[in-house]
């Protein structure tokens, strides 16, 4: 994004419509960025070794932004797709995987055309270098089911794990908040660059998708991904318990039918707003037992340090409630159900009563939600003492690819 490698070409014959329509034929464009020695000579803003020159590879067996340590910032976005047939959902998703794969190197989502034409990119990120930029792309079930299905010749291509999820107990859902025919998450160093990603790509996609949501995500870092783990806006800190590398393959990876997910995951994104004013006039000890851990070292009350497993049998459980959310939601409290977590704070001004409309950007990654978010879910809906302080206002499960491999596309996993 830096203007040595802004592709300005002067005259240009490369519009917004070929970007739109015509990448269909130019699919070796898609494989720039594979090529030995692409990926460190990104963009030449910042450092070296710094957050702004810190590229995350685009292409992989599996998308990045899941398992890769969460930076920062993110924003994630839902979209209606507006496209009129099968073409124009190929074009859309053909275009996003090359602005996609550019942004995630530092350049331009498009070539930024002569001053005659309209840009291929808003702009705002010129400069700020790749910053760990990942771009993650799922598919909601609308987009697979009714006459969407029909109309881009989806039918019968719904995986069965991409189910509609129950109502929760608690949830106070709004419309407008909830659901999407595709998802984006975008996650960087810098909020700028997460926000341009989400921004480009609605451009990019201009008349054949509009935006339904999106919701910007923070995390309270002081040193990036090597910092320890982030606390959420109750003041308790999150993730500790997420599941180590050797243990993807049974909890977020999908192995099963149908063949196009195989190397994809779930997502399960929940907008949860926290009551604060409710929370913070709680006394220490009471936060402290609504969630089984002590709050300035992240340790189970029932002794140990933060990675310690909490003790719900025997000498010392009972310092854990059974209301308690640690124990609530404990892997052996739930038949070992577990899910991948890469929850960010959020913060959307005030509500219509005036209190703070802040709280979890809850996203979390999984083989299969019916076995592993609903169930657990459902428990914390019902027993969890956290229940208390938030409330579910926007939902939305979905598909996500695998990763794309050089010289394909989104396009090629979805249509084939």
């Amino acid at each position: 994004m830096d203007g040595p490698t802004d592709d300005r070409t002067t005259p240009s014959r490369v519009s917004r419509r070929a970007v739109l329509g015509g990448l269909g034929a130019a699919g070796g464009l898609l494989g720039v960025g594979a090529l030995p020695g692409v990926a460190g000579a990104a963009s030449g803003a910042g450092t070296p070794g710094s957050t702004t020159s810190r590229v995350v590879p685009f292409h992989g067996r599996h998308q990045a932004g899941i398992v890769d340590p969460a930076p920062r910032h993110a924003t994630v976005a839902a979209f209606d797709v507006t496209a009129a047939d099968r073409s124009g959902l190929r074009s859309l998703l053909e275009a996003w995987t090359i602005a996609a794969e550019r942004m995630t190197r530092g350049l331009p989502a498009g070539p930024v055309l002569d001053a005659t034409r309209s840009p291929n990119d808003p702009g705002e990120a010129m400069g700020l270098g790749p910053s760990g930029l990942t771009i993650t792309l799922g598919i909601g079930a609308s987009l697979l089911s009714g006459d969407h299905a029909a109309r881009f010749g989806l039918l019968g291509r719904r995986p069965a794990a991409l189910a509609d999820l129950p109502p929760f107990e608690g949830d106070a859902l709004v419309e407008r908040w909830s659901g999407g025919d595709l998802v984006v998450q975008a996650c960087s160093d810098d909020a700028q660059v997460a926000f341009h990603a989400i921004h480009a790509l609605a451009v990019t996609g201009a008349g054949l998708v509009r935006t339904r949501w999106s919701l910007d995500g923070f995390l309270g870092t002081s040193r990036g991904t090597e910092s320890p783990t982030p606390r959420n806006l109750m003041g308790f800190k999150d993730g500790t318990v997420n599941p180590a590398p050797a243990q993807f393959d049974r909890i977020v990876w999908a192995d099963a039918e149908p063949r196009w997910m195989r190397g994809g995951s779930y997502l399960v994104v929940r907008r949860i707003r926290m009551d604060l004013a409710q929370w913070d006039a709680e006394t220490l000890d009471d936060q402290e037992e609504t969630i089984g851990r002590i709050r300035s070292t992240g340790a189970p009350l029932s002794g140990g340090t933060e990675t310690s497993a909490p003790i719900l049998r025997g000498p010392g459980s009972d310092r854990i409630l059974p209301s308690a959310h640690i124990r609530v939601v404990s892997p052996a409290a739930n038949r070992g159900a577990r899910l991948l977590r890469r929850g960010y704070n959020y913060s959307a001004g005030a509500t219509e009563t005036g209190a703070l409309d802040a709280g979890l950007l809850f996203l979390a990654y999984q083989r299969d939600p019916r076995e592993q978010f609903v169930p657990l879910q459902a428990r914390m809906a019902t027993t969890d003492a956290l229940r208390t302080y938030l409330t579910t206002v926007g939902s939305g499960v979905y598909a996500v690819l695998p990763g794309v491999r050089p010289g394909r596309s989104y396009a090629d996993l979805l249509l084939g």
